[in-house]
Order: C-alpha cells, then structure tokens, then sequence
C-alpha cells in the first residue's frame, strides 16, 4: 500500500495501476481457499452490497488461465470502465452531480473530464483503521511482523 500511496503522491497512475492490480490479486490468492464459505456466508439477505470482493472474485476464478494481455483487456472493460458508467448514471438518476469521466461512442473513449487519482474514499481508511486494530500494520502504516506473517 505504500506504493501505491507514493504513486498517487507522486502522479505516477502506471505505478498506482500496476501495484493495485497486484494488491487484488493477493487478495485474491489469500481468500481462495475461503470463497466456498464466504459465499454461503454471504447469503444471508443484505450482508453483500454491490460491488463487493467476494462477488469480483468469483470472477476472477473464471479469468485464471486467460493471457494476462486478454486479462487486463477485460478488466480495464468490465471492472473500470463498465462499472464506472453504471455508477456513474446511478448517481444521475439519484439528482447527484455527474461523474462520468468519459463515454464510450462508437467503440472509442472521449474523455469528459480528466481526474488524477488520489488517496480517498472512506472504505480505504476503514481498511486502513482496521488493519491497525488487528495489529497488521502500526500508526504509520507500515507493516507489522504479524501483518509479513500473514501475507507472506
């Protein structure tokens, strides 16, 4: 995370694009043997809002054996693009500010507004205090022994 932190910091979005994409995949590859559970668990009414890992990485269990080329393709389609024009029209049917970035027409992107990325959203600080309390990574956000043990 604190490459990607840096890599905001420093307006490097390959950087923050690349090491983001690895962050997932080690998401990925830690939850894999719990996915079975996780999706029983997550049948319970309510518990899973749109959007959530468990759901992506059902995806992505159906995405291991493609050219990583086709894979990055797809992602970029589906999970960044895609999703960001569904939430983004979500929010205009809502009465909220428009948030489209872009539109794609005639299969080219126009680019609508140019954004830099940037350290933000609550989820990431939740995740970030609740790495603290469990002891994964101290006050400055570095690593713990225990948080190496566990990733490692």
């Amino acid at each position: 995370m604190r490459v990607i932190k840096q890599g905001v910091k420093d307006h490097k979005p390959v950087v923050v694009a690349v090491h983001s994409l690895l962050l997932i995949m080690q998401l990925y590859k830690h939850n894999a043997p719990q996915l079975a559970a996780l999706e029983e668990f997550g049948t319970r009414p309510g518990l899973y809002r749109d959007g959530n890992f468990w759901k992506y990485a059902k995806v992505l269990r159906t995405r291991r054996e493609m050219p990583l080329a086709d894979f990055i393709a797809d992602f970029l389609h589906r999970q960044i693009m895609s999703r960001h024009e569904y939430v983004a029209i979500g929010k205009l049917r809502n009465g909220l500010q428009s948030t489209l970035k872009f539109a794609i027409e005639d299969g080219f992107i126009q680019l609508l507004e140019n954004i830099l990325p940037m350290f933000s959203g609550p989820r990431l600080n939740v995740l970030l205090n609740m790495a603290r309390e469990l002891h994964l990574v101290d006050n400055e956000g570095q690593l713990t022994p225990r948080g190496l043990s566990i990733i490692s």
